[in-house]
């Protein structure tokens, strides 16, 4: 367990949704946070990001976040219980917050719950970012799904599902091709992994995953034409053009 403890757990999930029904009453959508618990918990946020800044080192960023997130668990907890009860949602810079750190963590699928809680009840970035929740999210999981692949491993399993979340949001179409340039790339992994098309249980699935991901690169090709899919492309092109005792 955590230096933060289970009970100091518990109290923020009961401040947060004491926080949240005051917050509720407003008629304003979504909701204003209130004091003193939202506060409370903001000086908290401030508190640490005056740690954070202090570090130049991403890396030393990174780690300091995930030792940090366990103390805000309770509050996140408490807002996502108290939306379910009251169906509304609540403006929260902490809670964005955390959601952005988490992504930033590479906790993804800790991420995804609270991003769709902000996408479905509208909650702005905190200030002084200028992207909105679904460019943020879309970008960060798109970069770090694409890094991945570089790398010769999967991506995250949560990047389908986040592009299904962002899908119809505005964003630079930049940021869209970098979505799609990761679907494609990982449908390009997928396929090349005898094993993954063999317990497809689908016949000549490592040709419909080439032509996912061909799709995909071209999507992404339109949306950015610098966005580094054209030898790929190309590749899919000629080896979907072979015969089918010949493709590779």
């Amino acid at each position: 367990m955590t230096r933060f403890s289970l009970a100091a757990q518990h109290r923020q999930r009961v401040l947060a949704r004491l926080d949240f029904a005051k917050a509720a009453t407003s008629s304003t959508a979504p909701a204003a946070p209130a004091a003193p618990e939202y506060d409370l918990m903001l000086l908290k946020l401030r508190t640490d990001q005056v740690k954070l800044k202090a570090l130049q080192s991403i890396e030393k960023r990174i780690e300091l976040k995930r030792e940090l997130l366990p103390e805000y668990a309770g509050w996140v907890q408490g807002r996502l219980d108290a939306a379910v009860d009251a169906a509304r949602g609540v403006q929260d810079d902490v809670f964005v917050t955390i959601m952005m750190w988490r992504i930033d963590v590479g906790d993804f699928d800790g991420a995804l719950p609270l991003a769709q809680y902000a996408l479905r009840y509208g909650l702005a970035m905190p200030e002084p970012f200028k992207r909105g929740v679904a460019c943020y999210l879309a970008e960060d999981v798109a970069e770090a799904s694409i890094k991945l692949l570089a790398a010769g491993e999967a991506a995250p399993p949560a990047l389908p599902l986040v592009a299904e979340m962002v899908d119809g949001h505005d964003m630079p179409d930049e940021v869209k091709a970098k979505v799609h340039k990761a679907l494609g790339l990982e449908a390009l992994r997928v396929s090349a992994d005898e094993a993954a098309c063999a317990a497809s249980g689908v016949p000549g699935a490592a040709r419909i995953f080439k032509e996912r991901a061909l799709l995909e690169l071209r999507r992404a090709n339109d949306l950015h034409a610098a966005s580094g899919v054209k030898t790929d492309i190309k590749r899919l092109e000629k080896d979907l053009n072979k015969p089918a005792d010949q493709a590779g």
